[in-house]
């Protein structure tokens, strides 16, 4: 069975709490009071000084917000702006440890913000399609001029600056879940692409597990990415959460028994047969190829109608996937079982890596997981620590490392949540938007 991706949209999914405010809301330190009273967000001393002393007034200030006009210079990456004198707001860049209500509070300012053109997005998700709109502008430009033998100095031609104005038009603010640079091909393009974006007078607010100082710290031709840290710390509000309190694990684990199954076992192995049986009801199991992009296609167990798909941890992270194939995934199934998840070291790093991808992207959908594994929690999936860093004795698998690390600790504190009474009720109300036909 072949799935058309054109008739498949991906679904942010907010907090339950998120769906019943209105679109234009008071101020966000208003709507946070009323979630606490309403028992539905666990009152945060630090949490609710950067909603009064950061989000409101920022909120306040981007009421009806628009870029100023400009005038593109020839052979120019920035803007020729207007000679009426603008007041662009400073954004804000909010980082701090996992867990600690980073997102929500995102959300809560998204949410209530008076921007008629701004957009909320996981940063994996949109440097996937800032990759993808470079390309095809890069086919474009070859179809109209052919291949060029030479280096091509008009900036008019220059692909990510045509994309950089384009997003600069289509949103003047963007809100920035999970920032985070890790390669040295994203380093190269956030530099050049955040320039035009700051220039045009976007405005961006971004969570982080880093300080944005360290992003991408000692990484491959760092010097060259160190003038995007020095825009990005002039054009937003550094704040830091100081908590170490991780909400997300100290939600009550209803759901581990059909969630988490442990251990790897002739018992576990008949549980999730079980499992899988029921969500399938009297649909049968078929293969399912799922295209991705460029005539690549997923071969995926499971069923459409059902939504649900069954695929074991070698298929998923030790064979050649990335984050498009799991966006595509977690886009077309709204249940995901995943047999067969082993306790993972640091030599394992390609896995790690592409498992956090995954859990992110689950995690971004509000997907329902069930997994085997041979850890016995979440925490015991990664056995490693920030210690254990020094054993590479490299400087760039140190940094890797570090990053990586960050990463894990997220996907843990996530794993946690997907346990939850709150989470299964997010999948729920999820699951039936994503059911209710397209307009």
């Amino acid at each position: 069975m072949l799935l058309r991706r054109n008739n498949l949209r991906g679904i942010r999914s907010h907090a339950r709490w998120l769906h019943s405010l209105p679109r234009s809301c008071p101020k966000p330190s208003e709507t946070y009071d009323a979630l606490v009273q309403s028992h539905e967000v666990t009152f945060d001393a630090k949490q609710a000084a950067i909603v009064r002393h950061y989000l409101d007034p920022l909120h306040v200030h981007l009421n009806g917000y628009k870029l100023p006009s400009f005038e593109p210079l020839s052979n120019s990456n920035d803007a020729n702006p207007s000679s009426k004198t603008y007041s662009i707001p400073k954004g804000l860049y909010i980082y701090g440890d996992v867990g600690t209500g980073k997102s929500m509070l995102l959300d809560l300012f998204y949410r209530g913000v008076h921007v008629q053109r701004k957009r909320r997005v996981h940063f994996n998700q949109f440097m996937l399609e800032v990759h993808m709109r470079l390309q095809q502008a890069k086919t474009m430009q070859i179809e109209q001029f052919g291949r060029q033998r030479h280096i091509q100095l008009d900036q008019s031609r220059d692909v990510v600056l045509q994309v950089a104005h384009a997003m600069a038009h289509e949103s003047h603010l963007l809100c920035f879940d999970e920032f985070q640079v890790t390669d040295v091909a994203d380093a190269f393009i956030i530099r050049k692409l955040f320039h035009v974006l700051f220039r045009r007078g976007v405005v961006i607010v971004a969570t982080s597990n880093t300080p944005p100082k360290e992003l991408y710290q000692n990484g491959t031709n760092w010097d060259y990415f160190v003038p995007f840290l020095d825009q990005l710390t002039r054009h937003t509000q550094t704040v830091l959460i100081a908590s170490s309190k991780d909400y997300r694990i100290q939600c009550p684990p209803i759901y581990k028994s059909e969630t988490f199954l442990y251990p790897l076992s002739t018992a576990t192995r008949h549980q999730m047969d079980t499992l899988y049986h029921q969500l399938l009801a009297t649909e049968a199991t078929r293969l399912v190829r799922v295209p991705v992009s460029k005539g690549r296609v997923l071969n995926l167990r499971g069923s459409i109608e059902k939504s649900v798909c069954r695929i074991s941890f070698y298929e998923l992270c030790e064979t050649e996937k990335g984050v498009t194939d799991y966006k595509v995934i977690t886009e077309t199934f709204t249940i995901i079982m995943l047999d067969n998840v082993p306790v993972l070291s640091l030599n394992e790093h390609d896995a790690v890596r592409r498992f956090v991808l995954f859990v992110d992207e689950i995690y971004e959908h509000r997907t329902r997981l069930i997994l085997s594994s041979e850890a016995a929690t979440p925490r015991e999936i990664f056995c490693y620590n920030e210690a254990s860093a020094g054993a590479t004795g490299n400087v760039c698998h140190l940094v890797a490392f570090q990053d990586l690390y960050v990463a894990t600790k997220r996907a843990v504190s996530r794993l946690y949540e997907m346990q939850s009474e709150r989470y299964r009720r997010e999948h729920e109300l999820t699951r039936s938007k994503r059911r209710e036909p397209r307009v």
